[in-house]
């Protein structure tokens, strides 16, 4: 099969951009080229990513947890050591991080348990069927 049968001469109206140059760059040429190249991109993108919808990665609440614990920890290690060395101004700085760290648990949580009963409601209310 040659290039013009299987659509490689396929050309973008607005700008020239061709299906054999969309092919070797990866990039389009306008944003015309979206709709002209469609199934072209989509089949790529289907090949690399397995996808063509977007699934954004979520943290639980235990992973966050965890990577705050460990963060509060080690700014902890270093707030004694300053107290240690009597650096009053860098343990003043340190516990200001610790803190804000503090905040950060108290507010992520809040919003994690607001979104799980948001959902909660959602499963089990009764929606009417808007036809």
């Amino acid at each position: 099969m040659t290039e013009s049968e299987n659509g490689a001469q396929k050309k973008c109206p607005n700008c020239g951009m061709t299906l054999a140059r969309f092919r070797r760059s990866g990039l389009f040429g306008c944003a015309e080229c979206y709709h002209i190249f469609r199934e072209e991109a989509e089949r790529t993108v289907l090949k690399v990513q397995g996808k063509l919808r977007h699934v954004q990665k979520t943290v639980s609440p235990e992973e966050v947890k965890r990577s705050l614990d460990l963060q509060k920890k080690v700014l902890q290690d270093r707030y004694r050591q300053a107290l240690n060395e009597e650096k009053e101004s860098e343990a003043i700085e340190i516990e200001s991080e610790i803190e804000k760290l503090d905040l950060i648990e108290k507010n992520d949580f809040k919003e994690a348990s607001a979104e799980r009963e948001a959902e909660t409601r959602t499963k089990f209310s009764v929606r009417e069927d808007p036809a």
